[in-house]
């Protein structure tokens, strides 16, 4: 069974644009801002809206990663996006590390 396309994908076009820019002299030489090369040296974190019962309402997944490991460090479910619900997750994480 084949998998559908993403509404997301990228066009051919794009693609290039985007292959064009990152192999230019301007861009070609930075090195990339976060590498990890040992389990929680970098983590990254992420919102993301998953579709609820009833059509329009979304509960929100608060998620960090461990970049090295793809380790899942923290997560929480919560209705509605608040600065203090991140705050919350980021303290946790860190205790349980």
């Amino acid at each position: 069974m084949e998998r559908p396309t993403p509404k997301n994908k990228l066009t051919e076009k794009e693609r290039q644009e985007i292959i064009t820019t990152i192999n230019n002299s301007k861009y070609r030489d930075l090195t990339p801002s976060h590498i990890a090369y040992a389990p929680n040296e970098v983590w990254t974190w992420d919102i993301t809206w998953l579709k609820a019962g009833v059509k329009g309402f979304y509960y929100k997944l608060y998620l960090i990663l461990d970049m090295y490991s793809r380790l899942i460090v923290a997560h929480e479910v919560w209705e509605t996006e608040k600065s203090s619900y991140a705050e919350q997750l980021i303290r946790k994480a860190t205790l349980s590390q």
